[in-house]
């Protein structure tokens, strides 16, 4: 359930499969004159600092939403003011595809079932090779015989 319109602001956000949890910027926590619930430690690449943590409540483009999280404040978040970490994306599924060459990325709550694109390659390759032998040998001869026509072309 998302936040009703009236009270909701919209910030840019950048998904990060390696946060443990989902982060705000100061400029986050201004704008909502949001005050500290506690706080924690977080740890980067190369470094630990004590952070404040916040409740807030979370709403998707796509109409997912989560009425209270707990976020962490970040200084930083390069090229966005919320980063949503894996306390969220693990309520859900997420996938990213280049089908035709266009990028799709893909948020649904709840998961509803597995995706798991190395079985569907398994379950591909599994059909393709009970085939008769004799039709992929044909599809093999008209393919080759392509080649040739483009080669003398």
């Amino acid at each position: 359930q998302t936040p009703p319109p009236e009270k909701t602001k919209t910030y840019r956000a950048i998904w990060d499969t390696g946060a443990t949890n989902t982060c705000i910027t100061p400029k986050v926590v201004a704008d909502l004159n949001l005050f500290p619930s506690g706080k924690t430690t977080i740890s980067g690449v190369t470094s630990k600092e004590e952070v404040f943590t916040y409740f807030i409540s979370l709403g998707l483009p796509n109409k997912a939403g989560f009425p209270t999280i707990r976020v962490v404040e970040a200084k930083n978040i390069q090229g966005a003011d919320v980063l949503i970490g894996m306390d969220v994306i693990n309520m859900g599924d997420l996938a990213i595809s280049n089908f035709n060459n266009q990028t799709v990325f893909s948020f649904r709550m709840p998961s509803i079932e597995k995706i798991d694109f190395a079985e569907q390659i398994k379950q591909i390759v599994s059909e393709n090779s009970e085939k008769p032998i004799s039709s992929r040998q044909e599809r093999n001869r008209k393919k080759r015989e392509k080649r040739e026509k483009r080669k003398k072309s």
